[in-house]
């Protein structure tokens, strides 16, 4: 299987650290591949942490019918599963105090986007949240056109 690609635009603000990109790199190797590139003790990591099988397991469709931000789409365990055209892609969202990221990873191409965000506007939150669902949407037709 090929190696997983990762290209990465990082506007850094004071608060990212080199570790955390770093941690961002590792979680979303261990996510897309489970590679350890024949390094037995990083397998062995990987595995302690989360079993291939267990993350296989969790991108199954549980909930069958369910949406996330007003993007149609199913629901796993601790994730959401969207078709796109007999493509599969699984993510997650989350946000707090003005902070908004999500992940989508679409595992039979190894590729993923990550984006954090430390910013909202509450002023006008009905436009935010129009451009956050389309920001979410032009990174999931990126991953499957």
């Amino acid at each position: 299987m090929p190696s997983p690609k990762f290209v990465t635009k990082t506007w850094r603000p004071s608060f990212v650290t080199a570790a955390q990109q770093t941690s961002l790199r590792v979680f979303g190797t261990l996510l897309l591949t489970g590679a350890s590139r024949g390094d037995t003790a990083l397998a062995n990591r990987y595995e302690t942490v989360l079993r291939r099988s267990s993350l296989q397991e969790m991108w199954r469709v549980v909930v069958p019918t369910g949406s996330q931000d007003a993007i149609p789409g199913s629901v796993g365990l601790s994730f959401f599963i969207f078709d796109r055209g007999h493509k599969t892609l699984v993510g997650h969202t989350g946000d707090q105090a003005n902070f908004r990221s999500f992940f989508y990873l679409r595992p039979d191409t190894r590729t993923a986007i990550v984006t954090v965000l430390n910013t909202t506007n509450e002023a006008d939150a009905e436009k935010e949240e129009a451009g956050w669902t389309a920001t979410k949407r032009a990174a999931m037709a990126l991953l499957a056109p």
